[in-house]
């Protein structure tokens, strides 16, 4: 309820097909309706103001992508609709995205079983056929009354393990595939290692990545060598560097210049990046200005540790050269990519490892075999306290020291204790 002043609890088996239809009716009897929730709540993305449809037919349309699916070879995307109407056919914007869509078939979705319908309005949930480019999280409304409403929680990759194709044959197909997975999970992620020619494929944990190349062996008759799981870090820096370049060379029989100075410091815990300009720009033509960020952006892409991504840090460009007749936005790209690698190894760089909530339900008796292993893990315990006759130990430990951990656990109180683990951020364990 609104007030959490009353927890309704029904009992039943949707194995046996029991209690289901209660639970059904208590939804509408006892839960809010979207009305007394006021409706979504997005921007402007023209203005960044604040913005709120009411959960209404006559409202203009406002639609988020919830799950897309491959499942029979064809792009589905499943939406549920917060207000306004949707004809099947009709065009809609992807303010996500700021492409355009065509919804080309709607259908009502039992289980599989999938029913052709000609429209749907506020509180529908439907499955869209023909839509491109939508993805999970993405916004859909109509461009003459356009809003962006809060995007699904995305999770950031903390494990990755080499793919190797069993023959050139099965190269193509294999990234084809993963690329369909891509489409339907957001939280994979899929690089080409241009040095081993290896596929990387990164998820978030070992069960997640060994379900996904389970799918492609069921699915899809594919069994690619997999490496051992390696955990995903990122870098930062922890003081300020400064650091400069000048790049002249002759490209293409013409000579490119280019001389940025960079400042960078560090911005706290998951705060991104932040790229920005400390000189007048007024006097440099905007491709110049352009380059120098591209070539920041893509710098920050590899640190000067082992190549992971920079995370957590302002840069600012402090100085621009320019020469007679040969600076250029090839230049300019190429002395800021290599200022910041020298700024970077100036502001004393270090590794962010994914760290990992564990929460733990174990009996009295086992409660100092289970902080042995948490100690012995690299594990700091943050909270311990009783519940219904058991003690829950909460802790947070870097994923490195976690492979295996649950067989551990197990073993050491006879079977009986139940873990909780899930992301919790990128950080140095202290």
């Amino acid at each position: 309820t609104l007030d959490r002043a009353m927890v309704p609890v029904l009992c039943g088996s949707a194995l046996k097909n029991i209690g289901v239809q209660p639970l059904l009716d208590a939804v509408c009897d006892f839960l809010p309706s979207p009305e007394d929730g006021g409706g979504a709540v997005g921007v402007d993305p023209a203005t960044g103001e604040p913005k709120t449809f009411p959960p209404s037919p006559d409202a203009p349309l406002a639609a988020l992508v919830f799950k897309v699916s491959m499942e029979t070879g064809r792009r589905h995307v499943f939406l549920r609709v917060y207000s306004g109407r949707l004809q099947a056919g009709e065009e809609v914007r992807n303010t996500t995205r700021n492409e355009n869509e065509r919804a080309a078939r709607l259908f009502s979705m039992h289980a599989s079983h999938r029913e052709k319908i000609e429209a749907v309005s506020a509180g529908d949930i439907v499955l869209a056929a023909g839509m491109r480019h939508a993805r999970t999280g993405d916004t859909l409304c109509h461009a003459a009354d356009p809003i962006l409403l809060e995007t699904i929680a995305g999770y950031q990759p903390v494990i990755s393990l080499a793919l190797e194709p069993r023959n050139v044959e099965e190269s193509d197909r294999l990234k084809e595939i993963l690329g369909r997975l891509l489409q339907e999970d957001p939280t994979l992620a899929l690089e080409h290692d241009e040095e081993t020619d290896q596929i990387i494929l990164s998820g978030m944990g070992e069960l997640h990545l060994e379900v996904v190349l389970e799918r492609v062996r069921r699915e899809y008759g594919l069994s690619p060598r997999a490496g051992k799981p390696q955990v995903v870090y990122q870098e930062t820096v922890s003081a300020g560097g400064r650091g400069e370049a000048e790049f002249l060379r002759e490209l293409a029989e013409k000579e490119h210049y280019g001389h940025v100075a960079v400042e960078v410091s560090p911005l706290p815990r998951e705060a991104g990046r932040d790229i920005g300009f400390a000189v007048d720009r007024t006097g440099y033509p905007p491709a110049w200005i352009d380059a120098v960020a591209e070539g920041l952006a893509d710098g920050l892409q590899a640190g000067t540790l082992r190549g992971y991504p920079v995370q957590d840090v302002r840069v600012r460009v402090v100085g621009l050269k320019t020469m007679e007749g040969k600076s250029s936005a090839v230049g300019y790209r190429m002395a800021a990519h290599q200022a910041l690698k020298n700024a970077l190894a100036d502001a004393s760089p270090k590794l962010l490892e994914p760290i990992m909530f564990l929460e733990i339900t174990v009996p009295d008796q086992f409660v100092g075999d289970v902080a042995g292993l948490l100690g012995a893990s690299g594990a700091k315990i943050e909270n311990m306290f009783d519940r219904s006759g058991q003690k829950v130990v909460q802790a947070l430990a870097p994923l490195r020291r976690l492979f295996g951990f649950s067989t551990q656990l197990r073993s050491a109180t006879q079977g009986r204790a139940g873990m909780v683990m899930k992301f919790s951020k990128f950080d140095v364990l202290e």
